[in-house]
Formats: structure tokens, C-alpha cells, sequence
């Protein structure tokens, strides 16, 4: 990428006339937009918007993407590459009215008044995948994200987090929408657990090597928001699971994942079985879930 570049408005006009391919693409490569530029690429309804190349942009800007308008899930705007966000901007931001939301990933760190304003998004997803850490009011800031048009149906992505404490924890518990994603974590004490259970939402938690009994107890207890199609939980970096922890998972009310499960006890895989006949499984954790499956059904007979 040319350092410098800058989308101009005689640019972005070019890009909207050829269409969503070019738009989604070739606008990345840009480092900077000019306000006319902006007004353009507004307008546009037909997929999102990736400016991943900017690394800034001015409130006016902000002001004038946000004004991009519609109920497609495509319309995203993505601003991958921004690593700072002032106030004044976050609060542009938070009023993008494309359905599909707002992609922030190139965040790191953000301070509780930009956490507060953001929160505010009426789109399907908040991505915010880039951020280390967050305090507890940032996380309390978060966790009152609601969606599509404040529906509660919002995806909140902070994967980025490789740790969080209790206190955390228990404010991300509170979180009412649709998925909430927590895939940097590889390590979950059962406080945590019994907090982020408590989620009004899908639970993904990809990045968990293993639990404890403990853990997968509290886990089990996630109920998310069945009204809303929203309680699964995900738990697919898990590669091995005690008997105890698999009979434990099988008692959750909805959809579990454990696609990285490498293997699994008999006693486990029976009750897996039992609840969880769908359950997705590979290698030698599939041959013993499906032995046990074969089990069942001959005891009906």
C-alpha cells in the first residue's frame, strides 16, 4: 500500500459505479478518505464498506460513514485499521445504521467514556476483536450493548482478551444478545465461569484448552437467551474432557461444540450421546461417541 494514499471522491465515485466487489476490496488499500469521498461511499446499500487501510479518521468522517443506511446484514463498516478512537468519533460511530455493524478490530486498548459511547451501535455486531484488556467499567459499558435496533440480538466480539478477572467476569455476565465472543481465552477458573454462564447469549469460548470439573459444572448451567435462538455454547479447543466435565456438558440445554475434542471416555460419550445425538465430533473422540450411540440404541430395542 502506497503510504499517503488518499480516497478521493472522483475514487470512490469510480468504485460504487463497478460495484460491492470493488467497494469490499480495493477500498482498503487506501490510507486516508477525504470528507467528499465519505459522502459517496455513504450512500452505498449494496455490502459493506472496507476501509481497513485508514488509520485515522476525523469526526466529520466518522459523521459521514455512519450515515450509511440499511437492514442488509452486508452492510459493515469495517475500520480494521484504526488503533485510536477519540470520543467524538466513537460517538459518529455509534450511530452507523447499516444492519451488519461496525468492525474495530485494530484496537487495543480503549478508554471506559469511548467504551460507553460505542456501546451505543443500533447494528448486528460490535467487533472489538483487537482489544488486550478492559477495565470493569468498560466491560459494564460493553455488556449494555444490544443490537439491531436495540433488540438484544447484538454479537459482541472481544477476543482478543487473553485473561480477565472476576470482577470482569461478572460484568460480562450481564451481557444480553445474540453472541458473545471470548475465543482469547485459553484458561477459565470456575468464578469466571459461573459468571460469564450467566450471559443472555450464545457463550463462544474456542480458545479454552481445558476445564476442570469444576468448570464444566458452572458451564453447564448457561441457559443464554432461548427466545432469542441465542444459547449455544462453544468450547471447540477443548481437546480432552473427564467423564465427569462431558456428563456435566451433556446436561446444557442447548447446542454444544467440542469439534477439537481428541478423545473421550466411554461413561462420558454415553451421556453426550444421550443428550447431544448431533454433537459433532472427529478421530477417536467420533469412533467412541459413535460406539456409544450404537449402545443406546440397542438398549431401546
Amino acid at each position: 500500500m502506497a503510504k499517503g494514499k488518499v480516497l478521493t471522491k472522483e475514487i470512490a465515485e469510480n468504485y460504487v459505479a463497478k460495484g460491492w466487489k470493488w467497494v469490499s476490496s480495493e477500498t482498503s488499500s487506501f490510507a486516508s478518505i477525504n470528507e467528499d469521498a465519505a459522502q459517496v461511499l455513504s450512500k452505498f446499500t449494496k455490502g459493506p464498506l472496507q476501509l481497513d487501510g485508514l488509520k485515522s479518521i476525523s469526526e466529520k468522517v466518522a459523521q459521514l460513514l455512519a450515515l450509511q443506511k440499511g437492514k442488509s446484514a452486508w452492510l459493515v463498516l469495517q475500520l480494521g485499521g484504526l488503533t485510536e478512537l477519540s470520543e467524538p468519533v466513537a460517538e459518529a460511530l455509534s450511530k452507523h445504521q447499516g444492519r451488519g455493524g461496525l468492525i474495530l478490530s485494530g484496537l487495543k486498548k480503549i478508554s471506559d467514556s469511548v467504551a460507553s459511547r460505542i456501546s451505543k451501535l443500533a447494528g448486528s455486531n460490535l467487533d472489538l476483536s483487537g482489544l488486550e484488556e478492559i477495565s470493569e467499567p468498560t466491560a459494564k459499558a460493553l455488556s449494555g450493548f444490544k443490537g439491531d435496533d436495540g433488540s438484544y440480538n447484538g454479537n459482541l466480539n472481544l477476543s482478543g482478551l487473553k485473561e480477565i478477572t472476576e470482577s470482569i467476569a461478572a460484568a460480562l455476565g450481564q451481557f444480553k444478545g445474540g453472541m458473545l465472543q471470548l475465543n482469547g481465552l485459553t484458561i477459565l477458573s470456575e468464578p469466571c465461569a459461573r459468571s460469564l454462564a450467566k450471559a443472555k447469549a450464545s457463550l463462544c469460548l474456542n480458545g479454552v484448552k481445558s476445564i476442570t470439573d469444576g468448570v464444566s459444572k458452572a458451564l453447564s448451567c448457561h441457559r443464554g437467551a432461548s427466545e432469542y435462538g441465542a444459547g449455544s455454547l462453544e468450547l471447540s479447543g477443548l481437546l480432552t474432557l473427564s467423564d465427569t466435565a462431558a456428563m456435566n456438558l451433556a446436561t446444557h440445554k442447548d447446542e454444544i461444540s467440542l469439534y477439537g475434542l481428541s478423545s473421550l471416555g466411554e461413561k462420558g460419550a454415553e451421556a453426550l450421546a444421550k443428550s447431544k445425538p448431533d454433537l459433532i465430533l472427529y478421530d477417536e473422540a467420533l469412533e467412541v461417541f459413535e460406539k456409544a450411540k450404537t449402545k443406546i440404541k440397542q438398549k431401546k430395542k
